[in-house]
């Protein structure tokens, strides 16, 4: 039995007690839990551990920064992944943005209080024309403008994910999985295109996986994000996934104002004067009425 001590870095795939993790070097190694009550997440960080007959023998990970979390199959709430410090969230001309989810993206990266980036993927189908979509540029994110398929502005995407551990999200069917294979340029992870008759994708990810781009930086990609889970603990909160709105927090005549029926409210009176988008007002009211139905069942 041969048994040594190493440094290890990240989990990248878990499967029940055991699973695979990068090195600082970039090399996999079989993991296994010490104990079976120990929860371990993808892009949890592991300070040292022993390794016997070349697997590695956990027993906790490092304190967590977050945890990006979305809804099961039963409605409960499930940890998908954990450290992650930029949420990329990819949308396409084909199939059309769901602003409504690019709100809420938006929303689990502000309360997370990490960065987010939109990727508007596939631009040899249509250039990047789209009003409402530029206007998340003016809010302050991060727009960058490529297409996978041609390797156009590649760059800007490869130097967004430096020094960061990446959060890969968007609706199926918006390139993800290309986009994973031309950062990695891994041909192993194999894609499917859209149906030419629904114009809908399919999910072409099977589990939640870590990869390593360089030594500091990580890019995290997993199946099924369209329920992912924002952190919130009050009404108050989804406000803050609004850029435009958080500059009038306690301007309203009431400091618990949710800015949807109370009177003298700062929000609704810059709304009036067109100073904030009427659509993404009204994805804010939907993830207030979302929120209330799933609090108060």
């Amino acid at each position: 039995m041969k048994e040594s001590k190493q440094s290890v870095s990240r989990i990248a795939n878990i499967y029940g007690n055991h699973g695979l993790l990068i090195d600082s070097n970039n090399q996999t190694h079989k993991f296994m839990l010490k104990n079976s009550k120990t929860k371990l997440y993808v892009g949890d960080s592991i300070e040292s551990n022993i390794i016997i007959d070349d697997v590695t023998l956990i027993d906790k990970p490092k304190e967590r920064i977050n945890v990006v979390e979305r809804f099961d199959k039963l409605g409960k709430k499930q940890i998908v992944a954990a450290n992650v410090t930029q949420l990329l969230i990819v949308i396409a001309p084909e199939p059309q943005p769901n602003f409504l989810l690019l709100d809420k993206l938006l929303l689990v990266s502000e309360l997370m209080k990490n960065q987010a980036a939109i990727v508007y993927n596939k631009n040899d189908l249509g250039g990047l024309t789209d009003n409402r979509i530029l206007k998340y540029k003016t809010l302050g994110y991060k727009l960058i403008n490529m297409s996978a398929k041609s390797n156009n502005n590649f760059e800007q995407l490869y130097n967004q994910l430096m020094n960061q551990t990446s959060f890969l999200v968007g609706q199926s069917g918006v390139g993800k999985s290309t986009i994973t294979n031309m950062l990695l340029n891994n041909q192993a992870l194999k894609t499917k295109t859209l149906s030419s008759k629904t114009k809908k994708g399919r999910h072409t990810t099977s589990t939640t996986s870590l990869y390593q781009i360089n030594s500091e930086s990580f890019l995290i990609d997993t199946p099924g994000v369209e329920n992912l889970h924002p952190a919130i603990e009050n009404a108050q909160d989804i406000q803050l996934g609004f850029k435009e709105m958080k500059l009038h927090i306690g301007k309203c005549k009431y400091r618990d104002c949710i800015h949807i029926s109370e009177p003298l409210c700062s929000v609704k009176e810059h709304l009036r004067k067109n100073e904030i988008e009427s659509s993404r007002y009204e994805n804010y009211k939907k993830l207030v009425v979302d929120y209330k139905k799933t609090s108060n069942p």
